[in-house]
């Protein structure tokens, strides 16, 4: 009888749709998040949508909201992507450790530009080599649309994480192609420098100011 009763309540709440345009008006941001969980497939799009579209109106409740509703991080962060406010920088950053949201994560970073670097210059000291390819990525974004000083300083950081296996203290495999690929499509080193095995010997961790 209870698990009737339970089982029409369901039913019957998927049945009442929140009304997303008048949240918006209204700029009720916690009944938006709340739809993000709503029963509906549909609704949880559109609320979703609808708090990406309001921008950088929502980002300071998204990002309170973040400390206090674990089970919303996952669709908080990859709100927080697609808006790519610079106020959200460490919780995309934070992003870039789950790889569902990771590639989101690397492109709102870039779009973000110059308040994202030293976070990801930082980054480029993780024991984790995913994480420091996707700062790596990052990195490279940046400097080719807004090209930066500061990175090319980090550059030696970024090859280190792109290739160095040397340093590398995880078992993830890393191979002189990936490394060269990586820093050929980066476009700022010198073109007749020739990407060996011996190269890569001569890159040692510097000390980055920050």
């Amino acid at each position: 009888m209870i698990e009737g009763v339970k089982y029409l309540f369901s039913k019957t709440k998927a049945l009442i749709k929140p009304n997303i345009p008048r949240l918006v008006a209204r700029r009720d941001f916690e009944r938006l998040l709340r739809a993000l969980r709503h029963e509906n497939v549909s609704v949880r799009q559109e609320a979703f949508r609808a708090l990406v579209d309001t921008g950088a109106l929502c980002v300071e409740h998204l990002l309170k909201t973040l400390e206090v509703h674990t089970e919303l991080r996952h669709e908080i962060t990859r709100i927080l992507c697609e808006i790519a406010d610079r106020r959200a920088v460490q919780a995309i950053i934070e992003g870039l450790k789950d790889t569902s949201i990771r590639p989101a994560a690397i492109q709102a970073l870039i779009k973000i530009g110059e308040p994202a670097i030293l976070p990801l210059v930082e980054l480029l000291q993780s024991r984790d080599w995913e994480i420091r390819r996707a700062a790596a990525d990052a990195l490279i974004g940046i400097h080719a649309q807004c090209p930066s000083p500061i990175i090319l300083k980090a550059k030696e950081h970024i090859l280190l994480a792109l290739g160095h296996e040397d340093v590398h203290t995880d078992d993830a495999p890393h191979t002189d192609e990936m490394f060269y690929y990586s820093y050929t499509d980066w476009n700022v080193h010198d073109d007749t420098t020739t990407h060996t095995e011996q190269h890569q010997d001569k890159i040692h961790p510097v000390e980055f100011p920050l």
